[in-house]
């Protein structure tokens, strides 16, 4: 994992869509003098470009879900070790081996999209999970019940439209976790995060609905394990600007629109402008509470804070 001065220096001076959008904005990389200094490239720049640093070749193209109306975003990777070692990393730092635990997955529309990131992630941890770990594509919510009665430490990931639809016979299930990766887009009313959470404790018996923020253009993941707070890896960077003005960074615990610096992004662009909104705080968490006005719907996390 890079420092972020020397990630920024190496992509500002190399990735030549980076680089223009410095030189017309006026902006010398090298006086970045801390994090806050760097200027963020807009997400969108993903569905139009490619973003890898020269000299390098891909050996996969992530492609987002293609839910918005501009084209997907491609996530060009030069190394799937790379990539498998961030995401271990990132889960490990938060839940400790992710081999300990029995995977479960409700990803019906990534499966049927194709080259997700988050299918070959998944993929990753259900192949070195616990016995009996796999992706559930059966309408048998008996059999589903059953399975996750056992004493397993088990971890259910699923699209929240998914996790909501499928209701099990009620039990207390201390061992389970279940995490939502978001995805509600175009299908049915909206409803709030705490909405979405007390249904998704209903149908599995869960404490708490934990949560993954990742997406296609990031290497890294963040979790939150209670009420939609994430606590970032130690990869992932958080910043909070203004939405009317892309330059002016916000206060913790202000509500706008979120930036990223991913270390884990080495080969691409670690320096991200997203179409997020969210809010951080003293303690170093952050939420994500929806998408700016006018923003494409994405698969992350995004409902509504309720």
């Amino acid at each position: 994992m890079s420092d972020w001065y020397t990630l920024y220096q190496q992509q500002a001076t190399e990735l030549v869509v980076f680089r223009e959008y410095h030189r017309l904005l006026k902006r010398d990389p090298a006086k970045a003098e801390r994090p806050e200094d760097c200027l963020f490239l807009p997400i969108q720049f993903f569905k139009t470009e490619r973003l890898l640093l020269p000299g390098l070749k891909e050996e996969k193209v992530f492609l987002s879900s293609g839910t918005g109306f501009s084209g997907r975003s491609q996530h060009y990777v030069a190394s799937l070790a790379h990539y498998q070692h961030a995401f271990v990393s990132c889960f490990n730092e938060a839940y400790g081996d992710y081999r300990n635990f029995r995977w479960i997955a409700l990803l019906p529309s990534y499966l049927e999209n194709g080259d997700s990131s988050l299918i070959y992630m998944v993929d990753h941890f259900i192949r070195d999970g616990l016995p009996g770990s796999g992706y559930w594509l059966k309408e048998d919510h008996i059999a589903l019940a059953q399975l996750l009665n056992e004493q397993v430490p088990t971890i259910l990931i699923g699209v929240t439209f998914a996790l909501i639809s499928t209701q099990l016979s009620q039990r207390n299930r201390s061992h389970l976790i279940v995490m939502e990766t978001g995805g509600m887009k175009g299908r049915g009313e909206e409803l709030t995060r705490s909405q979405v959470h007390s249904i998704i404790r209903r149908n599995f018996g869960c404490s708490e609905v934990h949560s993954e923020y990742g997406m296609t253009e990031l290497m890294s993941q963040a979790y939150s394990k209670k009420e939609g707070f994430f606590y970032p890896p130690e990869s992932l960077k958080v910043f909070i600007r203004d939405p009317r003005d892309p330059f002016t960074l916000l206060s913790q615990g202000k509500l706008g629109a979120i930036n990223l610096i991913d270390l884990n992004n080495q080969h691409s662009c670690a320096f991200i402008e997203t179409s997020d909104l969210g809010r951080k705080h003293h303690d170093g968490s952050f939420e994500v509470l929806g998408r700016m006005d006018h923003a494409e719907l994405r698969g992350c996390n995004l409902l509504i804070n309720g």
